[in-house]
């Protein structure tokens, strides 16, 4: 591969600097005394120095050594987007959460991955890329002891891999064995809102070269009282409304910041307070702080003259696009959305609340091409916001829109929602292929439904309120775990289909439920491979993962309660034997499909369907299509959608019909003259079926006929078709699996 070769090239300069200017960055002496509490620690020098060899600040100024004053920098085009290589490259990936994958004798990640069998069955099932996130430490440090970090979210405070993950080197050879699998490999950069960690620690301790990585505000003396009381120097709280608008109105706090003006349903995001923190000097101090998400992700100060976030932020991108070779990494920049200062005047436009965020994404996927690798947007936000942020940013876009909104039509068996967010998505002028989609976004289901908002259309509001409160009728009727905090839908997405089956106990599934959840899961994916752009399939989807019990695992919070409870872990190759907790202390999860050899064995399973699914895909290079209509429907719970298929196919359209209901459905579709010219020649062809009237899913309302321009088609509950229309001599041969 020419881009696997590239980046091979960058990395042995890379690393040849590295070994020559000395510069790794390095990780935490483990062998320091371990100080019982924090709040009895001075900041002597001692510390304060032990804390800058965790800092990111300070291996991120080591990193740009290795770029500066070298052409390096210089070696890819990096003003515009690039998606075209990116989809001729890698259009279908592999997501794993780390902490969810079981492996053999607690060994790390990485080498578990390095097994043969691995890279067979990805190549297999049609897998191209395998993103690994997060890898990195996060959470918080304490005193001398990093033990507190966990590695479960995107609170990162480390740039080097944790110990669970597995090291530089053994990443390394896995970027070898997916290059010789013809893949390449994901993950993700710092975020805009980290963990509480040593560059935190530092900037409350007030070392000067650490202060404005933040948006921290040291508060006068007289002005405690306003904050909350906190008996520990490292506890953060947040700040009442009441006492931010009294800190406002005496000039400590700046004004209202134009994210709490707006009608967004974002996540929390305000000012927390910490404790009474003493600095290098003696002084003690405390501050208040801009967080993201909750009062332990304080967010980066991307404007401040020091430049301090941002020199943290090209370390990460130096550190994984450069010496370590990743190809495709992920990009957060939710947090600087609406982080400015609110118009006096009431101004709401989408495009200032989103102007920082924009900027910043905007810089971070220039740098990350500029090294010769790609980077996808992983926020959730509203659809013209997203629009606006993938101008000149990233190359791709998670497609958070279309996934919800086929959820919420699986859900409520209606698709009035995801029709209007196609064709919202359509009248924004996105395009289709720049968008990743996935069966269900890694933290579960938003919904507020926050891609709907923004758009001037009177009729979306009482859109998103019917939807809402049919989601929530028929996710407590099933009975069960639901887990909804801040309108997300904490569950698995085999967890999700359940829900929308009506089973109540997923504790004893019964061979027909089970039956019942593969064919949920198999039209979902079938939807969404059929799209144009990337293609995303989780390990816990591949799976069919369900939610733990709630208490099995201990938590600091709620918030990482919600999240654990998702993330049970599962044997991916039926190699860990007898392991029933991962590494990470996650213990694992009931599955509905099993492993992914087992399945690929078993005729009709969700591997086995997926295959067939994926090696129509790729066959037909269905990442290059051309989007031509979304067609009307009789049905509510039907969508329809006719794609223009790449030149090499021939004049050929593919017509992508999922029945979201639960019951059988008839179309009828009228093929115009500007869309194909059909002739005695003209026919039709299910490229998801067997053969010419066989299905890869249970035989299930599969009948075609074309009559003059007219196609009838029949969709069983729950199913995907995906029809070629046109000249029959020009089809290309039927994929095999």
């Amino acid at each position: 591969m020419r881009l696997a070769i590239r980046l091979h090239h960058i990395l042995l300069i890379l690393c040849l600097a590295l070994a020559l200017g000395g510069c790794t960055p390095r990780r935490a002496d483990k062998a320091l005394p371990k100080v019982t509490t924090p709040t009895d620690l001075r900041a002597d020098p001692g510390y304060v120095q032990w804390l800058e060899k965790q800092a990111m600040l300070r291996s991120s100024q080591e990193l740009s050594r290795i770029v500066s004053d070298t052409g390096i920098q210089w070696l890819s085009p990096s003003v515009a987007p690039r998606p075209e290589t990116l989809l001729q490259e890698a259009p279908v990936w592999l997501t794993l959460h780390p902490a969810s994958v079981l492996t053999n004798d607690n060994e790390s990640l990485f080498k578990t991955l390095l097994h043969p069998e691995f890279w067979r069955q990805s190549q297999k099932l049609g897998v191209r890329g395998l993103l690994l996130s997060p890898l990195r430490e996060s959470g918080g440090i304490w005193g001398y002891d990093i033990s507190g970090t966990q590695f479960l979210g995107a609170d990162t405070v480390q740039y080097g891999f944790s110990k669970y993950a597995g090291t530089p080197d053994e990443y390394r050879r896995l970027t070898r064995a997916a290059n010789t699998a013809d893949a390449v490999m994901g993950d993700t950069l710092l975020p805009a809102a980290t963990g509480m960690g040593a560059d935190f620690f530092l900037s409350a301790r007030a070392k000067p070269d650490y202060q404005g990585i933040y948006c921290m505000i040291d508060i006068p003396t007289e002005a405690w009282p306003l904050l909350p009381q906190i008996t520990e120097q490292w506890q953060a709280e947040p700040v009442s409304a009441e006492s931010a608008q009294e800190l406002r109105k005496q000039h400590i706090l700046p004004p209202l910041r134009l994210r709490e003006t707006l009608d967004l349903p974002l996540e929390p995001f305000g000012w927390a307070a910490t404790g009474e923190v003493r600095g290098i000097d003696g002084t003690s101090r405390r501050y208040v702080y801009l967080y993201h998400g909750s009062p332990s992700r304080p967010v980066l100060n991307w404007t401040d003259p020091s430049a301090n976030a941002r020199k943290v932020v090209s370390g990460s991108i130096i550190q994984q696009v450069g010496t370590l070779g990743v190809a495709f990494t992920g990009i957060s920049v939710a947090p600087y959305v609406g982080i400015e200062t609110a118009n006096p005047a009431g101004q709401k436009d989408m495009a200032v609340a989103a102007d920082n965020a924009r900027n910043a994404a905007a810089t971070i996927a220039q740098e990350v091409r500029r090294y010769g690798g790609w980077s996808f947007l992983q926020d959730s936000l509203p659809l013209p916001m997203q629009q606006l942020l993938m101008r000149e940013g990233p190359d791709v876009a998670l497609d958070h829109a279309g996934s919800v909104s086929a959820l919420a039509a699986l859900l409520t068996g209606n698709a009035t929602m995801l029709h209007t967010t196609l064709d919202i998505q359509t009248s924004l002028g996105m395009d289709k292929g720049r968008l990743v989609h996935a069966i269900m976004p890694s933290e579960g289901m938003d919904m507020s439904l926050r891609h709907l908002y923004g758009i001037a259309d009177d009729k979306l509001p009482a859109l998103r309120e019917h939807y809402h409160r049919e989601m929530m009728r028929i996710i407590t009727a099933s009975g069960g775990d639901i887990l909804v905090k801040n309108n997300v839908l904490h569950t698995t997405p085999a967890g999700l289909v359940g829900l929308a089956a009506g089973i109540r106990d997923m504790r004893h599934l019964t061979p027909e439920q089970i039956a019942e959840l593969n064919r949920g899961m198999t039209a979902l994916a079938a939807y969404h491979a059929m799209q144009p752009g990337i293609f995303m399939v989780s390990g816990k989807e591949l799976a069919g993962t369900l939610l733990l019990k709630q208490g099995l695992v201990p938590a600091r919070n709620e918030d990482e309660a919600l999240l654990q409870n998702m993330m049970g872990a599962y044997d991916l190759l039926n190699t860990a034997r007898q392991s029933l907790i991962t590494p990470l202390g996650m213990p694992k999860a009931q599955t509905v499909f099993g492993s992914i050899p087992e399945q690929a064995l078993t005729p009709y399973s969700f591997v086995w369907n997926l295959g067939r699914i994926l090696a129509a895909r790729n066959h037909y290079k269905i990442q290059n299509a051309t989007p031509v209509a979304v067609l009307p429907a009789k049905n509510s719970g039907t969508i329809m959608q006719l794609l223009s298929l790449p030149r090499k196919q021939g004049n050929t359209l593919m017509l992508v019909a999922t029945n979201f209901g639960r019951q059988k459905a008839t179309e009828t579709v009228t093929i115009q003259s500007a869309w194909a010219k059909l002739n005695s020649r003209s026919s039709v062809h299910d490229i998801l079926a067997e053969d010419e009237t066989a299905s890869p899913l249970p035989p299930d309302g599969n009948t075609l006929a074309l009559e003059g321009k007219k196609l009838t088609l029949e969709l069983g509950p729950w199913q995907t078709r995906a029809i070629l229309i046109g000249d029959k001599s020009k089809f290309a041969v039927q994929p095999k699996k």
